[in-house]
């Protein structure tokens, strides 16, 4: 059986400068559900793979996470509010939101849930951590 990969424009996991931008604000690594794997000689690939970046170089691959997985660590209300991830109406753009207290926008849908990430990280708000 042969298999084709499709190039698509939108981002599936974070980049590596995004992955270690939350690892600073204080995400567990262990959470990650993805990982840039290391190849040798200080050399990272470029396409992120699913799974525990722990399990196959003994912790030297990046740790990355899909959208997804950001949803699904996000709390899922601050004060009354539900985390929502919609695309807008009269617009081209993602919005990533708790409504009336913060909402991040952006054309690619992971840019905006690693916004909201990076300010649930510095908020200090408890994840969900499973």
């Amino acid at each position: 059986m042969e298999y084709t990969l499709i190039q698509t424009t939108d981002m599936i996991a974070l980049t590596k400068e995004q992955s270690e931008n939350l690892r600073k604000l204080g995400l567990d690594p262990k959470s990650a559900d993805m990982y840039y794997p290391y190849l040798g000689g200080g050399d990272y690939g470029d396409t992120p793979r699913i799974g525990s970046p722990m399990e196959y170089s003994g912790g030297e691959d990046i740790p990355t996470w899909s959208q997804d997985k950001l949803l699904k660590l996000l709390p899922k209300r601050i004060d009354t509010n539900c985390v929502k991830l919609q695309r807008g109406l009269l617009t081209d753009k993602w919005f990533c939101q708790y409504d009336c207290i913060k909402f991040f926008a952006s054309e690619d849908p992971i840019d905006a849930v690693y916004q909201m990430m990076c300010w649930v990280l510095e908020k200090a708000f408890m994840l969900n951590y499973e």
